[in-house]
């Protein structure tokens, strides 16, 4: 399952390849390969949130395994997403302009290199006990990776005016987005082990039945559902880092 979601961090990068030599960046409707590239991150994340528990429920747990899996991470949520990032809001114009394509090169590394810190730092870090996955400091590269896809995603089904322009608000939400979502990785911001903590605290049937309902919702709203459940995510993070600060700033104000 490791090497799984390796494969499809090097299937997305092909296919942004080939999307990006195609030139899909011109028409993000019929960008069929930047789509392919999204889902194949998507299909990583599935294979990533099932190896670990999958190894610790059957005590085959190693540091082989944990370095494999962070190198697996790095593919499918470092270096797909940022070359995916480019290669959306890459057009042939901005060779004209060089500051447009420094940008997009600054914020394609910058989102990498956070994902590689971020990986790093929980290699080194976590354990292979149950304790240590349920929760996480700085947002998960799945997390952050779905920030990036989901957008991507969601370009289908907005109007092509505003997609298509180099310089409208739809790329330019996209790098920030991007950008807040390297910064949110290597952050102190705490986030909860989504996964590992549903699958212990529910019964088979009930995560059937949950399966079920998400095969459903994509298949009804896509790219919506994506881009809506990693934002949320993304922000339920900084919201439970908000509220702890001031009900501590709270507390130290009573002592006083």
């Amino acid at each position: 399952m490791t090497l799984a979601n390796g494969a499809c961090g090097l299937l997305s990068i092909v296919q942004t390849g080939i999307g990006m030599a195609l030139q899909e960046a011109e028409d993000l409707h019929l960008a069929t390969h930047f789509h392919y590239a999204a889902w194949l991150i998507l299909g990583g994340m599935a294979f990533d949130g099932l190896d670990g528990f999958v190894a610790r429920a059957v005590k085959k747990t190693s540091n082989y395994g944990a370095i494999l899996d962070s190198l697996s991470d790095l593919l499918t949520f470092g270096a797909a997403p940022a070359f995916l990032v480019f290669a959306v809001a890459w057009r042939p114009e901005y060779l004209a302009t060089h500051w447009h394509e420094r940008l997009l090169l600054t914020t394609a590394v910058t989102y990498g290199l956070a994902a590689l810190l971020r990986l790093a730092k929980f290699t080194a870090n976590t354990k292979a006990d149950e304790a240590s996955h349920r929760s996480f400091h700085g947002l998960p590269s799945p997390g952050a990776a779905g920030v990036v896809i989901g957008a991507v995603l969601v370009s289908r089904i907005i109007p092509s005016d505003v997609v298509s322009p180099p310089g409208g608000w739809f790329r330019s939400v996209l790098l920030a987005g991007t950008l807040v979502a390297a910064f949110l990785m290597v952050s102190r911001v705490p986030y909860p082990h989504l996964v590992n903590r549903l699958i212990k605290r529910t019964s088979a049937l009930l995560l059937g039945v949950a399966g079920l309902a998400t095969v459903l919702v994509l298949a009804a709203f896509g790219g919506i559902a994506i881009s809506f459940a990693f934002w949320g995510y993304a922000l339920l993070g900084v919201v439970l880092w908000a509220a702890h600060h001031l009900s501590r700033g709270r507390g130290h104000s009573r002592h006083a």
